[in-house]
């Protein structure tokens, strides 16, 4: 996932900052998962692949 669309960069940014407010906050339940496909417009595995990517930008691990 190189260049995101407007739909992923939001949902990045969004996860950006709830991990800034709570290091927990990025736990979803597949339901969770599934609302938030539905609200940003973008796959489930698309979510937990940004999920990741934030996390390790946090953690410094970024590649």
């Amino acid at each position: 996932m190189n260049k995101l669309t407007q739909k992923q960069q939001l949902f990045k940014e969004f996860c950006r900052k709830t991990l800034r407010t709570n290091p927990f906050g990025l736990e979803f339940s597949t339901n969770g998962l599934n609302l938030l496909s539905k609200r940003y417009g973008v796959t489930t595995t698309e979510l937990t692949t940004i999920i990741s990517q934030v996390r390790q930008e946090a953690t410094g691990n970024a590649k």
